[in-house]
This record gives C-alpha cells, structure tokens and sequence, in this order.
C-alpha cells in the first residue's frame, strides 16, 4: 500500500469510507459498498497487499471454494465499477474530501493519501504558474487538459504574492511575480466566462435538496426531502448531493431543488421549486396540498420527480437549452440525452446522431455501462425495423452481448435492467423478459420510457389489462409521451374491438413515428372506406419504415405480438393490401 505512516490515521479513513457509502450513488450499488468495505478493513488489517480476487468473491460476493477468477469476471467488473464510482466521488460531491481512496487499475489494493490542496485552495495547477505560462494558450481549448480544469476563482490570491524585501528582488524574481500574477488574473476571467459546451456537459448535472424555512411541519418537509432524495436518485442522468457544497456550483450543470410550506389561509400547501444555481432562475417550480399520510408523500415525491429528472423533466430540457448551439456530434452527457430522446420519440435523423455519439463514446469508454445500455435500446429499435436478412439479427446479437455487459456492471441501475427486458423480449424469452422488467420499475418506478416500454410490451402479449394499466397515466404527457404509446394504446382498443376509441387513436400524430402506429392508421381508414387516408398511411410506411413495409408479415413476428393479435392483423392487412392493389 502507498502511503506514509504520518499521512493519515485510521479514524480519518474510517470517515472517509463512511462519508463515501452515504453517497446516493454507493447506496444504489451494494455490491460495490460491500466491495469498498472489505478492501478498506483489509487495508487497516495490513493485508491489503495480499489481496486477490479469490478472496474477493468470496467474501463479498458469496462464492464458494470452487471460484475460477479465470472464467468468472464478477471481481474484474466490480471492480472496475468502483473505480469509476470512486472517481466520480472525487470528481463531485468528495472534491473537498481531505482524504482519497483510490484502488489503481491492476490489482486491488488500495491507496490513501491526505488530498494535496494549494495553500487557500488555490488549484494544484496554478501553483506552477511560470512553467504553464512559457507558451501561453489563445483560449481554453488550446490549454493543457489539467490547466482547463484547474482554473478557479482565487479571492484571495493576491495575498498569495508578497513580493519579498526591495533589497532581494531580482529580474528572475520580478518576472515570476508578474507571470503568477497574470496566471490569476487569467484564471478569474476564464472561471467567470460563459462555460462552452464541452467544459461542463461531459459529467451529469448536480442537485442538491434544501428544506426552506417555513411554517410547515418539519418532520413531513424532512422526509418529504428524503423521499425526493431515493425518487430522483433512481434516474441516471443526474446526480443526487447531500448539500449544495457538493454540486457542481461554479458550472452550468448545478441545480438545486427546494422544498417549502408556504403561509397560507386555507389548507396548508408545499411548493417545490428547481432552482439553476449559476444564474438563479426558478427551472421548474411545482405546488402540492400538504401529504396526509405516507402515500401522499410518496406521489408527491414521484409527481415531482418525474417532472423535474424524466427524459423530458424541467432539468434535461434546461441543460439543452444552455448547451445551444447543439454540436453536431454531442459528447457526454449530452450525448446521453440526444439517445434518449431518439429512443423516446424515434425520429431518424435523431437516431443517426445518437447511434454515432454512442458509438464513439464507447471506443472511448467501453466500460460506460450508461451508454451500453442505451446503445442495445437503439440496435433493438434498428432490429425490430430492419428488412428481412438485413442487419436485424446482428443487431439484435450485440444489442444482448450489450445489455448483458451493461447489467453485469450496473445491476442495481434501471437503464441496465431495462436494456437487458429489451433484448430478451425481442429474442422471445418471455419469461425472463418480464422478470427484468419487474425489476425495471422496482429500481425506478417514475420513468416514463421504461414504464411505456413494458406496457407496451405487455399488450403486444395480449395483457391488455395491464399494460393499460402502466401506458394510462403516460398519456396525458405530450412532449414527455414516447411515440410508441399511442400505437399500443391503439392496438389494445383494436383487440377489444372498440371502434371508436380505434379509430381516434389512430388519427394521432404520433402514429406516424412507428410502423405499428402506421399499419394500424392504414387499417382504420380502410374500415373507414377513406382510401386516400390508406394511401397516405401505407406510403407512409414504406418512406419511414421501408424493411417493414417489404414484409410486414414478418415484422409482426419481429415485434414479438402474440398470435392472437398476428392472426387478426394480418386479415386486416390483406385487405389493405387488396384495397391499394385495386387503385
């Protein structure tokens, strides 16, 4: 282990280790608590240098004797999810963290030191000021990695430079003085200057949750808090803070959510409000009469929730709002909400760039197990749509290999369960689809894409019940509403022989973004004797959907539908058919 017996003491790493498993993170992923704690007790034992997967597997992840760390990787990709875990602390929230624990890449050991601020928190950068300054940068592209994200507002870094007695200044000395001072000037202007894209959008945003003084009951405000605190904390675009210290509070990317029992005369009310931190503009802001019991607080929580971290919530459509003008290949975090919009609304153009920023977001990380996921939800999306003897089932192959690797690095994260119910969906193993589905929405009940997702997916099965059930609440979204939700919506009325709620549906926009919306569009106008409308519809499909509309008989059995709903889709597509053959 790397470290010097005065560095630190055991109490200071034992808080250390509590600080970082109180995070929301850590809290989402036990296995990698379980992880972190073991290596650390080891450390303090003084065994951490003999630390081997065995012994890994099977103390923290219960196997037996007959452990082969050379066939099985569950030590291997725990243990790379807690580096990356670790470096997002440190990145965030455990910036300020006086010490650091770090597991480098090649072997579990661990290494603690003492975090090694400037004096006056000036950035470890600046405090090589005249060699970074030998070929000064024209703008902050042009600076060294480690200078762009060093930079920081230094209040006090004049005081930093006293010049010494008159009698001892040389040339030498004069210029460094003038060069370190330069430095600071520079780095106060660049801290203050509208950040551009890429310097804040590469890591999620921050929220942190503060209870505002108020008259309201602080005990229902405290747990309100807490519960707005799991509800937000189940989406992965964003990053849940224990206080507004820990946000990212000198970038764009910091918000903060604030809860409030206002004065009122009549029955006591709550407000929310999200507020952007750099600017303090109110985002979103949300009222609510005062919960009765637990279950109010919990729809509170979720309302709030979705409204605020949802693909659509206030936060994304905010965070791209101030990334405009938008890139042309979105990195980051961008690139995050770029596939999730394509995959909620479907829109090809938006597909095409989501599939290429995904793509190259992973050649740079192939262990991001966010864009993994996303990018097996996309080659589904491709799959399901793709001509007969295309690259549908290539597609489908590396969208499981995907998700599979996704799930294995991030189980207790919703977007890898969700990826993994996709590929066994569409690969018609039901039964553990459904289960990964359930799963799904025990990690994150709020989403709207995973919840419309799985009941869209539970009528194509002829659950007709249940997936209205899941879609029924989703449908009142607009914006937020994936385009797929109507369709199905559509196809259960259409199983159920409900003409008129059919026929309604069908005429919705949002049927054009899908081949089923269309097929089922083409078939209610033929019932209507409107052939332009038939027309329409089927040209439709064949301009959008052209692998669908060569075959769509085989498209029914790529969509997984059941055969009861097959057998009557395909009667009524016949007669489609018959009706444009006779123009």
């Amino acid at each position: 282990m790397e470290h010097s017996a005065d560095d630190w003491t055991r109490g200071e790493v034992e808080t250390e280790l509590a600080n970082i498993l109180r995070d929301p993170e850590f809290e989402r992923n036990p296995s990698v608590s379980r992880f972190l704690a073991f290596v650390v007790a080891e450390t303090l034992e003084g065994r951490g240098a003999r630390l081997k997967a065995f012994t890994i597997a099977v103390a923290v992840f219960g196997r037996d004797e007959t452990f082969d760390a050379q066939n099985n990787s569950i030590v291997r990709v725990q243990a790379a999810r807690l580096r990356q875990l670790l470096d997002a602390y440190y990145a965030g929230p455990g910036a300020g963290d006086p010490i650091r624990i770090e597991m480098p890449v090649g072997a579990y050991r661990l290494v603690i030191s003492k975090s090694d601020a400037a004096p006056q928190d000036a950035p470890a950068a600046l405090q090589d000021a005249p060699a970074a300054l030998q070929d000064p940068p024209e703008s902050l592209e042009d600076a060294p990695a480690a200078s762009r994200q060093a930079l920081a507002p230094l209040p006090d870094a004049a005081k930093a430079i006293e010049p010494p007695p008159p009698p001892r200044v040389s040339r030498l000395t004069v210029a460094a003085l003038i060069a370190a001072a330069l430095f600071a000037g520079l780095a106060l202007w660049l801290a203050n200057r509208p950040c551009p894209p890429g310097d804040w959008t590469r890591g999620r945003p921050t929220v942190s949750l503060r209870i505002a003084s108020g008259p309201g009951d602080s005990t229902v405000l405290a747990r309100l808090s807490d519960g707005l605190s799991r509800a937000l904390g189940a989406f992965d675009n964003l990053i849940v803070t224990r206080s507004a210290a820990e946000s990212r509070r000198d970038t764009p990317g910091a918000y903060e959510l604030v809860v409030n029992a206002p004065a009122s005369a009549r029955a006591p009310r709550l407000s929310i409000d999200l507020l952007h931190k750099a600017s303090g503009a109110v985002v979103w802001s949300g009222d609510y009469a005062a919960p009765a019991d637990e279950e109010g607080m919990i729809a509170i929580a979720a309302s709030a929730a979705r409204a605020v971290a949802d693909t659509h919530g206030a936060l994304n459509m905010d965070m791209m709002r101030r990334a405009q003008p938008w890139p042309a290949r979105p990195t980051g975090h961008l690139c995050i909400l770029a596939s999730l919009d394509a995959i909620t609304h479907r829109v090809p153009e938006d597909v095409r760039r989501a599939f290429d920023c995904l793509e190259a977001d992973i050649a740079a990380e192939p262990d991001s197990a966010y864009a993994q996921a996303l990018l097996s939800a996309l080659l589904v999306r491709r799959y399901l749509d793709a001509a007969p003897g295309a690259l549908g089932p290539a597609d489908l192959a590396r969208a499981t290999r995907l998700a599979r690797e996704s799930f294995d690095r991030d189980p207790q994260r919703a977007r890898s369960a969700y990826a993994l119910f996709l590929t066994r969906f569409y690969d018609k193993r039901f039964e553990e689809a459904f289960v990964a589905a359930r799963r799904t929405l025990e990690l994150n009940p709020n989403a709207t894409l995973f919840a419309a997702q799985i009941g869209a997916s539970y009528i194509s099965r002829g659950d007709y019940a249940k997936g209205e059930t899941l879609l029924a609440p989703l449908s009142a979204l607009d914006r937020a509403a994936p385009s797929f939700l109507n369709a199905f919506t559509c196809l259960a009325a259409f199983m159920r022989d409900d003409e008129t709620r059919f026929r309604s549906l069908a005429r919705a926009v949002s049927m054009e973004n899908g081949a089923i919306g269309l097929i089922l569009r083409a078939i209610a106008a033929h019932r209507a004797g409107d052939r332009e409308a038939v027309r329409q519809a089927a040209q439709k499909l064949s301009d959008k959907f052209p692998g669908v509309a060569a075959d769509v008989p085989a498209a029914f059995d790529r969509y997984a539908l059941a055969p009861e709903i097959v057998t009557k889709l395909r009667g009524e597509w016949r007669a489609v058919q018959a009706d444009l053959d006779a123009r």
